[in-house]
């Protein structure tokens, strides 16, 4: 009777150990190729959007001058308000008035609170002038003002349609002067502004 009981519990402990053992490999298998599957989307994605950056910038012909490769050190980042005798320099460029009243007509057609209607600005240049004029010495484009007056006309009409992402438009800071250097003895690049 002991023999026969002894003999059962071996035998079922055995059975027990492998299924143990058994469902133990195969978790083990699963988390393994659960992670790897995860590891490799994630690497797909990253490189998708690597190519996706690579496209872009090589659609709209941008060199690199410098890069915070890995990152920019926080003790590198340097920024500073523009100012002109004491004056912030901004630029902003207007929607035509018509593009402006229909945006405005929307807007109420959807319910806006008067807190969020779109804000406009009137023209205003670097100089404080309407013109544009001192951005055609600044860059050397002579045709500059005309093209700005096109592509208000063209951004307006993506903004009354919300197309291509122009929903918000809110104010920016800008990169006005770039000075390029290093720092250090790893020549790290600053982020200057």
């Amino acid at each position: 009777m002991l023999q026969s009981l002894f003999d059962r519990i071996t035998n079922e402990a055995t059975s027990e150990l492998f299924f143990l053992l058994a469902g133990s490999v195969i978790l083990l298998c699963i988390q393994q190729t659960y992670s790897a599957v995860r590891k490799a989307w994630f690497r797909r994605r990253v490189r998708s959007k690597i190519l996706a950056y690579r496209e872009r910038k090589d659609a709209i012909n941008v060199v690199d001058l410098a890069t915070g490769d890995p990152e920019f050190e926080k003790r590198n980042i340097f920024s500073r308000e523009i100012s002109r005798f004491g004056d912030k320099r901004c630029l902003y460029v207007n929607m035509p008035k018509s593009l402006r009243d229909k945006l405005r007509a929307k807007e109420k057609e959807l319910g806006y609170m008067d807190s969020q209607f779109t804000g406009f600005h009137e023209d205003a240049s670097f100089d404080g002038g309407k013109k544009f004029e001192d951005l055609v010495e600044i860059t050397g484009i002579e045709d500059l003002p005309a093209l700005i007056d096109k592509h208000r006309v063209l951004v307006g009409r993506k903004f009354l349609g919300a197309v291509e992402g122009m929903i918000f438009n809110g104010e920016k800071y800008g990169v006005f002067n770039l000075r390029f250097t290093r720092f250090g003895e790893e020549e790290n690049p600053p982020l200057p502004a």
